[in-house]
């Protein structure tokens, strides 16, 4: 794809990183209706949840395939792919009969936005010269964020309104205006049939795989650690993985190249990478349970409280993209790891009658730190590879940190549970194995003098310090993974923007 000069250039930005917007929107929204989906199609909740289960599924089992898809087919041909699919899965979902139609039309959306994610980037990269790149990938990374922002107060207002339906419908106008931008603006792509063929084992394998690991970290809690259904996909998975080690190490164009761990800068941004996906996850599903069962703020106050953090994303990329053009991705991404361990801290010392103000200075520290990890990785990422790489760079990256998210999340909620059952057990000298649900602490409550025999004031401090001191641990659980990653990648990132590597390099494994 030639470099183009002009107006056009940044109009194809707009136009790209309108339809990544949408996929970073639709990852949010969802959550603000389940409860009147819940009602319309009186839904179990284990049946409901896969409404989201079932789009990061698709999301993280499909962003290295259709990544590999781009390099070879051309990225600029299965992006329209992409916007065609999304607009289509849009308007099943917003006339869904059922849950089970609603479920299939979020798996077709979790595959469009991999393509839109892992080729928006590519496109990005393809049509802005290097010194440039930094910038415009910043301003596509804060598109991103802005996305993930508005998602829940955008869903709130339209459930609020017009009914569930419309948090797809409203998609419809978008993809038309996605569509109009990205066929004036972009320009023609060199592709050559030479890029390579699909390796259609390696592609089956790695969705297998993906799709088990998802299946075990979004399910592990309802099924049981130890169960059946959960030791039988960690060993499906594990044998899995041997067998496509074997096919990859055979196949003459892999979909995984593990040359590019080769690759000093790729491996330090897939550290990166990761570990932002952990931090997000986990102090994500932590933030706003504190807000409402510590602070009891209204479902608007938790909104404005969050404010910081997903604004932060969104306002720092851009601005953080001009500064990797001048000083390179490594201080930058050392910066970002050091507020989001920062943030962790500050929130480890959270209580239960928290200052405002110290409480919007922590999730501050996390949005940007967020931003400062978010696009210079993926920058440091596309700019290590040759240009017929970075589509399966991106899907890499993005894999990478979509496992980092189920670990963190899975992990994170284990050792609060942990610690809350501790604390529990030890407050009331006996062993006090309740079934866990964090964000329903008032039934605990209810449970402890019901089944202990002491005051309702007594048990709500009992309940209350203990889910301080888990949250504290689960935050002091994300500084150390953050400083830990500060202190491997102070020593093995390169501190330039650019490293320059060919394509016998990638295809050595």
């Amino acid at each position: 794809m030639n470099v183009n000069n002009g107006k056009k250039q940044w109009l194809a930005l707009c136009g790209v990183g309108l339809s990544s917007f949408l996929g970073c929107i639709d990852f949010t929204i969802v959550n603000t209706a389940l409860p009147d989906i819940q009602n319309e199609f009186s839904s179990s909740f284990s049946t409901l949840q896969w409404v989201m289960n079932i789009f990061v599924i698709a999301l993280s089992s499909m962003m290295v395939i259709m990544g590999r898809l781009g390099d070879i087919f051309g990225h600029k041909k299965v992006f329209y792919v992409g916007v065609f699919a999304f607009g289509i899965s849009s308007i099943m979902a917003a006339i869904s009969p059922s849950l089970s139609f609603l479920i299939l039309a979020r798996l077709i959306q979790g595959i469009s936005c991999a393509i839109l994610f892992t080729n928006s980037g590519a496109i990005i990269s393809h049509i802005f010269p290097t010194n440039q790149q930094g910038k415009a990938l910043g301003i596509l990374f804060g598109i991103n964020g802005l996305g993930l922002a508005a998602g829940p107060f955008i869903g709130g207002l339209l459930v609020n309104y017009l009914g569930w339906r419309w948090i797809f419908y409203i998609n419809l106008p978008v993809v038309a205006i996605v569509l109009i931008t990205c066929l004036c603006a972009l320009p023609k792509e060199n592709f050559k049939a030479s890029n390579g063929q699909l390796d259609a084992p390696g592609a089956v394998l790695v969705t297998f795989i993906l799709a088990c690991i998802s299946l075990i970290f979004t399910q592990g809690s309802d099924w049981g650690w130890g169960s059946n259904q959960i030791i039988g996909l960690t060993a499906l998975s594990f044998s899995c993985f041997g067998i496509f080690c074997l096919v990859e190490k055979k196949s003459p164009d892999p979909i995984l190249n593990f040359g590019l761990m080769k690759n000093t800068q790729f491996s330090s941004s897939s550290l990166a990478s990761f570990t932002l996906g952990a931090f997000y996850s986990l102090a994500f599903f932590l933030m706003p349970l504190y807000l409402d069962n510590v602070l009891h703020l209204s479902a608007l106050d938790i909104g404005l409280m969050l404010l910081p953090t997903t604004a932060g994303v969104a306002i720092i990329s851009p601005m953080i993209g001009k500064v990797v053009d001048k000083l390179g991705c490594k201080p930058v991404i050392l910066f970002g790891l050091s507020l989001l361990a920062c943030s962790a801290g500050l929130q480890s010392l959270f209580g239960m009658n928290e200052n405002t103000i110290f409480i919007l200075i922590a999730f501050l520290c996390m949005g940007i730190g967020w931003g400062c990890v978010l696009s210079p990785s993926m920058t440091a990422a596309v700019t290590s590879v040759p240009q017929s790489y970075t589509g399966a760079a991106i899907g890499n990256l993005g894999t990478i940190q979509n496992i980092g998210a189920s670990l963190g999340l899975a992990i994170g909620v284990a050792v609060f549970n942990s610690q809350f059952v501790e604390h529990i057990s030890a407050q009331l000298a006996e062993s006090a194995q309740f079934a866990i649900s964090p964000g329903n602490l008032g039934k605990l409550v209810d449970a402890v003098v019901t089944n202990f025999d002491i005051q309702a004031d007594i048990a709500n401090n009992i309940i209350l310090s203990g889910f301080m001191k888990s949250y504290s641990s689960a935050m002091l659980l994300l500084a150390g993974i953050c400083s830990v990653s500060f202190l491997i990648l102070l020593g093995k990132m390169r501190p330039a923007t650019i490293q320059g590597v060919t394509e016998s390099t990638c295809n050595s494994l």
